[in-house]
């Protein structure tokens, strides 16, 4: 929400008593730019952290070589990598339009992507990673589920427990691969995992805390946890956000009464044109790169851009592999596109006058150069896919020219999940089997001729949403998270995200789909979620929907998920000071980050900035935190009282009396 004083603060040097012209307004402009120029050269910089996996593993087991040639056991040549590497810090002439170039690219407005950097990745051998794998598992083996159904647990599902398993002849369900999941020390409130370098770092606490429900270790993990992501707003009301469902109440140009533009029909106004919220319907439980050679192919050559088998028939968005395919075939920032329209069409205004679809192409934009700078200049870090391959090569004998220290970190990572001993209940082995299972009867109905490495029986591969398998681009971080995340922030500051959202929606309930998919039916669950739910906390709910679905699709990592969220957070923000800066007068925006922190920029705060010097320029006042802290991604301190939360609110509501 934009805050515009009718008077100037104090001392404020940007803020003009008249209209401008000439000399004068020139001589502003500059002021303006000088406020920007110091906003840049005072962003605290936080040095690059990938972790140790790319220097001490020679044959780059878990770094990203896609694209490169591979042996047969998917491994690359050193001098190969190497060779790639260096073109990655000095790229070609013939690079400079690829995707792996773009984090080279300038920004001449604002902070440049370099600011914005993750903390390192989970390593090979660590409790993290084996959690992340364990639960694109489960993810996997749930993508065609209906999410009403997912969440409820109850539903068999076509899985069972091994012959000597305590649990043999009952159902599987998701509640129950959830509890499999919950043995893990990783997400296990009462194990203590080390860390990359021993006791775990703030940021390790952090992502193992939003495992668990309301980051209390006494409720763990849940499958809302699982399904939806980190934020608290995501876990109210249905899985899938009102704003992949709900149509305009009408096409502007159509008279009132006609009642084909109801927004149960999913149609939204866009200009002229109308967009339907339904998408084309992958065909359920087909899967792929679910066999050695197809694997070995997809890192051999990068296919291109390739649609999943579709049924031919359209519908709204009811399940997991619905979200992996929006995730896959639209731009991150079209859904906040339609966001904003359904919002203006309840009579909504954004409350500065910003060309809005332009302001969210261009965060977006930017999160993206920032998340692809992460990829290739600084981790590099293997997808998903690639650490299922070197878990069943390993758990095969199938090493190849893996180092024994390597070797021996993916056998311990084999025995935390259980690899050998599916029947013991305090191991998550069975996991594993039904991972095994699903492949062999995906590959039965693909018809697929067993060659190469015979892995059937104890294949660990990762079923992928889509023919390629995972994007030619490493792994850490994530764009789409990245760029809807983005796209949140500047909808939260623009519009009032307090606002409770059954005003911002005009609606009596919560929407989703039937389980038919084809229609818009009432939810039927706690109706005090949207009583109590702010639109805020809807459009932390959309960005958290785009974001799982590339978990869902087996494309990333949990860690490249909730780091690259809170990575695209600051990169809008940046954009939103850079932004406000070129109004005449002062402005300041409110909003709450993913976190739940309540946060203002504003363009003439005034203060001290990070390095101690007084400062007339953009300002952003965090709850419970320094500004450098939340610009360098420090997570949230996990015991901040209400009484910091009541301070910081206090001075919100200071800020609007001001107005």
């Amino acid at each position: 929400m934009a805050l515009i004083w009718n008077s100037s603060p104090p001392d404020c040097p940007i803020a003009p008593t008249k209209a401008l012209d000439g000399a004068s307004r020139l001589a502003i402009a500059q002021e303006h730019r000088a406020a920007l120029s110091r906003l840049v050269q005072t962003l605290p910089q936080q040095p690059a952290q990938p972790n140790e996996d790319e220097k001490t593993c020679s044959t780059a087991p878990m770094s990203f070589t896609k694209g490169l040639p591979h042996d047969a056991y998917g491994l690359v040549e050193p001098q190969q990598y190497r060779t790639f590497t260096a073109q990655l810090w000095r790229p070609l002439p013939q690079m400079a339009h690829h995707a792996q170039a773009v984090g080279h690219r300038f920004d001449l407005s604002g902070p440049d992507v370099s600011s914005f950097n993750l903390p390192a990745a989970p390593h090979i051998g660590s409790s993290e990673a084996c959690a992340e794998i364990a639960l694109l598992y489960v993810m996997a083996l749930l993508r065609d589920s209906d999410v009403q159904a997912l969440e409820a647990g109850t539903q068999p599902l076509p899985y069972c427990y091994p012959a000597l398993h305590p649990n043999h002849g009952q159902p599987v369900t998701a509640a129950a691969m959830v509890s499999e999941l919950r043995k893990l020390p990783w997400i296990d409130a009462d194990a203590r995992p080390d860390g990359a370098n021993g006791p775990l770092s703030q940021e390790e606490k952090y992502r193992r805390a939003t495992l668990w429900e309301d980051q209390d270790p006494q409720k763990g993990l849940t499958l809302r946890v699982l399904a939806r992501g980190i934020s608290p707003g995501a876990r109210k009301g249905p899985h899938i956000s009102q704003f992949l469902l709900l149509g305009t109440a009408r096409h502007r140009h159509v008279l009132p009464h006609d009642q084909q533009y109801d927004i149960r029909s999913g149609q939204v106004s866009l200009g002229a044109q109308r967009v339907d919220q339904r998408i084309e319907e992958p065909t359920p439980q087909r899967d792929y790169l679910s066999d050695w050679n197809a694997w070995l192919d997809a890192q051999t050559s990068v296919t291109q851009h390739v649609t999943p088998s579709q049924t031919g028939r359209q519908c709204f968005i009811s399940q997991p592999r619905h979200l992996a395919n929006l995730a896959h075939e639209c731009q991150p920032y079209q859904p906040f596109v339609l966001a904003a329209e359904i919002l203006r069409a309840q009579g909504l205004r954004p409350s500065i006058d910003a060309p809005l679809h332009m302001l969210l192409a261009d965060v977006a934009n930017r999160a993206h150069r920032a998340a692809y700078r992460q990829k290739f200049q600084i981790h590099r870090r293997a997808r998903p896919e690639v650490l299922a391959a070197r878990l069943t090569q390993t758990y095969h004998g199938l090493t190849g020219a893996m180092s024994p220290t390597v070797v021996a970190r993916f056998t311990d990572m084999l025995e935390e999940l259980g690899a050998d001993h599916p029947d013991d209940i305090s191991r998550p082995g069975v996991l594993l089997s039904w991972i095994s299972a699903r492949n062999d009867v995906n590959n039965a109905q693909a018809g697929v001729a067993i060659a190469g490495h015979d892995i059937r029986h104890a294949n660990f591969l990762l079923p992928q949403a889509f023919p390629g398998g995972a994007p030619g681009s490493p792994s850490y971080g994530c764009a789409t998270a990245a760029a809807a995340a983005a796209c949140a922030t500047v909808l939260k500051a623009v519009f009032d995200g307090a606002m409770p959202l059954p005003e911002a929606l005009g609606t009596a309930t919560y929407l989703h789909a039937h389980p038919d998919a084809a229609t818009l039916v009432d939810w039927t669950g706690p109706q005090d979620d949207f009583g109590h739910a702010t639109l805020a906390d809807e459009l932390d709910k959309l960005a958290e929907n785009l974001s799982c679905g590339r978990g869902f699709a087996g494309v990333a990592h949990r860690s490249d998920l909730v780091e690259s969220l809170r990575l695209g957070e600051r990169v809008a923000a940046a954009v939103l000071q850079d932004h406000i800066l070129s109004y005449e007068g002062p402005v300041a925006l409110t909003l709450t980050d993913i976190d739940h922190r309540q946060i203002i920029i504003d363009s003439c705060f005034g203060g001290v900035d990070c390095n101690g010097t007084v400062s007339l320029g953009p300002k952003l006042t965090v709850t419970g935190m320094t500004e450098c802290e939340w610009w360098l991604g420090t997570p949230p301190d996990m015991s901040c009282d209400e009484g910091v939360m009541r301070a910081v609110s206090a001075q919100i509501l200071q800020f609007s009396a001001a107005q």
